[in-house]
């Protein structure tokens, strides 16, 4: 598992680098890149929208993707002892992806969009599912709170979802800022 998440992380950090032009690089002048909109000048630093735009939406979706493969692999191994562990990672890394994600573009412009408001939404959304979670393991027989805890997370999950989409479609507006 720890094989897996650092190859996640190496991915996610390979994918972010920067890609070179080998054809610039071959030829004797080479090509200069500029971003859309050259007045994307945040301090002494080009802005690339591109760039922001990609972060965002790498830093989402990657880790959304990765805790859904690993939810149906542990769905799928369901015999095994760990597979309640396996679904707190793959929720854990989902939910990080909606939290965090889009921050990464945002971080890249100089601002940090909703993040404050999603690490919020998300704290309670995992608080309240947590303990309607545990209330249902004490009771067997009542499936309210199990209910109550699954329609708590989808509910957080709906309101990051929602600010993740606000927060990539204005990334590229902030960079021209």
């Amino acid at each position: 598992m720890r094989q897996f998440l650092l190859s996640l992380v190496v991915v996610v950090v390979s994918l972010s680098m920067p890609s070179t032009n080998s054809h610039a690089e071959s030829s004797a002048t080479p090509t200069p890149q500029y971003p859309a909109r050259p007045s994307a000048l945040k301090g002494s630093a080009l802005k690339f929208e591109s760039t922001a735009l990609r972060l965002s939406i790498e830093g989402t979706i990657l880790p959304v993707v990765a805790g859904g493969a690993i939810f149906a692999l542990s769905e799928a191994n369901k015999s095994h002892d760990q597979s309640e562990g396996r679904y707190v990672i793959a929720v854990g890394m989902a939910a990080a992806g909606l939290v965090f994600g889009p921050a990464l573009g945002e971080r890249y412009v100089g601002r940090h969009g909703g993040l404050w408001f999603r690490m919020g939404v998300g704290a309670i959304g995992a608080v309240l599912g947590n303990s309607f979670y545990q209330k249902s393991r004490d009771s067997h027989d009542d499936f309210g709170p199990a209910v109550a805890g699954v329609a708590a997370g989808a509910a957080a999950a709906t309101i990051l979802i929602i600010s993740d989409i606000h927060d990539i479609s204005n990334v590229k507006l902030h960079t021209r800022e």
